[in-house]
C-alpha cells in the first residue's frame, strides 16, 4: 500500500462526511494530513510486567498539528484505524492507545 491508497481509504470511508465532528470538535479537513509512515509502540501489560512492541503504521489524522492530543493512524497489516497518543517521556514513538475498527469509530472515539 501506497500513502494514495491510504489517502483513499480515509477519504472513501469520510464520503459526504467532511462536516461532521466529535467530541473533541476536530475539523476534518484541518486536521487530517498526508498520510505518512510512523512506528508507534504496542505497549501491554501481562503478569504486571510492561511488553512493548513496535508497530508500522500511516498517520492520517493530527487532533492538534502542533504535537500534543490524538493521532488517528492506519495499521495496514491489521487493517484497523486505531488511536495514539504521545506515552512516558523517553518513549521513541506515539504510544498505541487502541485499535477501533473503521474511521469513523476511530475518529467519533477520540
Amino acid at each position: 500500500m501506497i500513502a494514495r491508497d491510504v489517502r483513499k481509504l480515509v477519504v472513501d470511508q469520510i464520503a459526504n462526511r467532511w462536516d461532521d465532528t466529535n467530541s473533541h470538535r476536530v475539523n476534518l479537513r484541518s486536521a487530517l494530513v498526508a498520510p505518512s509512515q510512523s512506528k508507534m509502540i504496542l505497549r501491554l501489560v501481562r503478569n504486571g510486567k510492561i511488553k512493548d512492541s513496535t508497530v508500522d503504521v500511516w498517520i492520517v489524522l493530527l487532533e492538534n498539528p502542533k504535537g500534543d492530543g490524538y493521532i488517528i493512524f492506519y495499521d495496514e497489516d491489521r487493517d484497523q484505524f486505531g488511536l495514539a497518543s504521545a506515552g512516558f517521556p523517553d518513549d521513541q514513538h506515539p504510544v498505541i492507545c487502541g485499535y477501533y475498527g473503521d474511521f469513523w469509530t476511530t475518529f467519533k472515539g477520540m
